[in-house]
């Protein structure tokens, strides 16, 4: 088994007090740390849920603030975030941060894996969630 470790990145909307945006941070704070570096990710700033991100994970926590529907400036901070930290892993949680996880990783050094969560009984779209 190798000694590295996978560099994650859990990806949400934001950090409202929603069922998914929950699962999210518990996903997150739940990662083991010795097989994963995880960090996680947020694209407006709605931060109910900071508190209960763990400790050591909150300096690792960060939001793209994302202002339009398509902000080009927070798919380059994303992108310039995947490269930086070397990110092995995509945890997207919905629609909307898939697809700024598919467009930051174009151009991208690192070319993570993308996973994306679907919260839902039905079709969300791509709304911004809460």
């Amino acid at each position: 088994m190798s000694s590295l470790k996978t560099n994650v990145l859990c990806l949400v909307s934001s950090l409202c007090v929603g069922g998914a945006e929950k699962h999210t941070v518990t996903l997150a704070n739940l990662l083991e740390r010795r097989l994963f570096n995880v960090h996680l990710g947020y694209l407006k700033p709605v931060e109910a849920l900071l508190g209960q991100v763990r400790p050591d994970l909150a300096t690792r926590t960060f939001c793209l603030n994302v202002r339009k529907r398509l902000d080009v400036a927070a798919v380059r901070r994303l992108r310039g975030f995947i490269d930086l930290h070397a990110i092995d892993v995509i945890v997207a949680t919905h629609e909307y941060p898939a697809l700024y996880a598919l467009l930051a990783r174009r151009g991208a050094r690192f070319r993570p894996r993308l996973i994306q969560v679907f919260h839902a009984t039905g079709y969300l779209g791509l709304r911004a969630g809460c």
